[in-house]
């Protein structure tokens, strides 16, 4: 049975499955905005909730826990920067836009990017 089973897959294993979603959180990092598929905007969702709500406290051990994620310095201080901007904000740090469907297999796009 599936009961409370919520991670969504995404037809990888597990470490192609963290990669993929820490290489995502990267991009939202450096760029702000980025072009991905529905189902993995589903899947980064809460793990860039969580990432920002870490990045507010501004101590060394959320400095740590930052790095073990986004595995560089200056995109730890970006991201501790961005949290800034949400003080007085609890979550929803992203905004979706649906996209036409991707030409190739027909997959539901979307463009998130961070509130302002």
């Amino acid at each position: 049975m599936r009961h409370r089973n919520t991670v969504n897959k995404l037809n990888r294993a597990k470490t192609e499955r963290v990669s993929l979603i820490r290489n995502l959180l990267k991009s939202i990092v450096i760029h702000e905005t980025i072009n991905t598929t529905e189902n993995r905007y589903k899947a980064i969702r809460s793990h860039f909730d969580k990432l920002i709500n870490q990045a507010k406290i501004e101590d060394n051990s959320s400095f740590r826990r930052l790095f073990a994620i986004l595995r560089d310095e200056k995109l730890c201080q970006k991201a501790m920067d961005i949290a800034k901007t949400f003080e007085g904000r609890t979550g929803g740090y992203l905004r979706v836009y649906k996209l036409d469907n991707r030409g190739g297999d027909n997959a539901k796009m979307v463009k998130v990017e961070l509130v302002k």
